[in-house]
């Protein structure tokens, strides 16, 4: 094959490896993206322009005039150079979904720090191959010469990419298998490619193989986004559990059923209406088990309100709650609140044999409305440790769900004169 249709091959590859990054990119930019994917996205952009250098510099190979001589020499310069960067880029990928911190990893960890000296021997090779022509050279009427050094840019990306391989099989263990073996094809394809640009150098393999690589990588990013999902509904489920577990207490029903025993002899109508709040409490507690929507707070308040009215049908131990409400036309995420006031009657004034107060208020404050329950026990120091685990389960489920569901926060603090819970919710979960 002469070189005019060898010439042709490597615009078909080129052109070719353009539209498959390109409706990469489309593809992807639809999407949410987290932060490693944002990464890879870059490098597909930057391999774009790679391959758009190449494009522009083949497509005017030995033509005349001032528009080819720019269009050969810039195209040229941007192809070797976006090359480059691409690899670091891809580099960064890889290390970033194998480790939480990669950055700091990054800088004590010596195959990767070999590897950012072999790009930057090649940048340094590239940016200063206009003075030296040591990779390449464009000659009289646009022709396109090799360097002295050109087989070094070669074998560079060569040895970079089997230390690639080795970081894959080194951190292995942090993968699933399949992802194991997708990034190992990625090393061969590219080790493949570049084996074949150094045995034939007019031959321009490696941007279609670093397009099938970047093909490769999105399946492994679609792949880990579907673990992810499915790992988030099992972590929903778990975390339902979780707080079914920690809400609905054995104790708290018996307690409320030998209650409600003792009242249907000394006061049948107080029995009937707290038989009626027993019943109100466990069916909006299940109802709201299974939601995963805000709700108005004045119905998380009825909720609050029947838990309450049980807790004060044991007239054996002495409870009052306040209710200090500065606003109500919000909205909270289902079962938040009612834990807190449990954990403040249970874990505050139970402790004493004197009874107490809990205070359930609610306040705005700049961008953001407040709900405090507070209790006038003995705080955590005097808590049993078992006891305290299970206030710490309650406190850190509506933790979680505030976080998830509307960026809220969840402060908890205690001493001897009792305990302060505040949950903050930002201006978006007012209505």
């Amino acid at each position: 094959m002469g070189l005019s249709g060898i010439g042709i091959v490597n615009i078909t590859l080129e052109g070719f490896a353009f539209v498959l990054v390109l409706v990469l990119i489309l593809s992807i930019s639809r999407e949410n993206m987290a932060k490693n994917r944002r990464i890879l996205m870059q490098a597909m952009w930057l391999h774009a322009y790679t391959l758009l250098g190449g494009l522009a510099a083949m497509s005017f190979l030995g033509s005349q005039g001032m528009l080819a001589s720019v269009a050969v020499h810039v195209g040229a310069f941007v192809y070797f150079l976006f090359s480059i960067l691409t690899c670091v880029v891809v580099l960064f990928y890889l290390y970033a979904n194998s480790s939480p911190e990669p950055i700091a990893n990054l800088r004590s960890d010596y195959v990767v720090l070999a590897m950012l000296t072999i790009n930057g021997l090649n940048m340094l090779g590239v940016l200063s191959n206009p003075l030296t022509h040591a990779y390449y050279a464009i000659g009289p009427d646009n022709v396109f010469v090799w360097g002295p050094l050109h087989r070094l840019h070669n074998f560079l990306f060569l040895l970079q990419t089997l230390l690639s391989i080795f970081i894959v099989l080194r951190l292995r263990h942090q993968h699933s298998r399949m992802t194991v073996v997708r990034l190992l094809l990625c090393g061969v394809v590219a080790s493949l490619s570049v084996a074949c640009e150094l045995a034939y150098p007019e031959l321009v393999l490696l941007p279609s193989a670093v397009s099938l690589i970047l093909v490769l990588m999105s399946v492994g990013v679609q792949a880990r986004l579907e673990e992810d999902l499915a790992k988030a509904r099992t972590e929903v489920v778990e975390s339902r559990i979780r707080l079914l577990s920690g809400q609905i207490h054995p104790h708290f029903i018996f307690n409320s059923l030998n209650a409600i025993k003792a009242l249907v002899v000394e006061d049948p109508e107080l029995a009937e209406r707290t038989i009626q709040d027993f019943s109100d409490y466990l069916r909006s507690h299940l109802d709201e088990m299974s939601s995963s929507r805000l709700v108005p707070f004045t119905e998380e308040l009825s909720h609050v309100r029947h838990y309450v009215s049980l807790e004060q049908a044991d007239i054996t131990r002495p409870l009052e709650v306040r209710y200090e409400l500065a606003v109500q036309d919000f909205f909270v995420p289902p079962l938040t609140v009612q834990p807190l006031v449990e954990n403040a009657i249970r874990h505050g004034i139970r402790t004493r044999e004197e009874g107490g107060t809990v205070v359930i208020a609610t306040r705005r404050t700049k961008g953001a409305v407040q709900v405090l329950v507070s209790d006038d026990g003995h705080g955590l120091s005097s808590a049993t440790e078992r006891q305290h685990q299970r206030r710490q389960v309650g406190i850190e489920n509506v933790r979680e769900r505030l976080e998830r569901q509307c960026n809220g926060t969840l402060e908890v603090t205690s001493g001897p004169a009792g305990t302060v819970a505040t949950m903050t919710l930002p201006e978006g979960g007012i209505e």
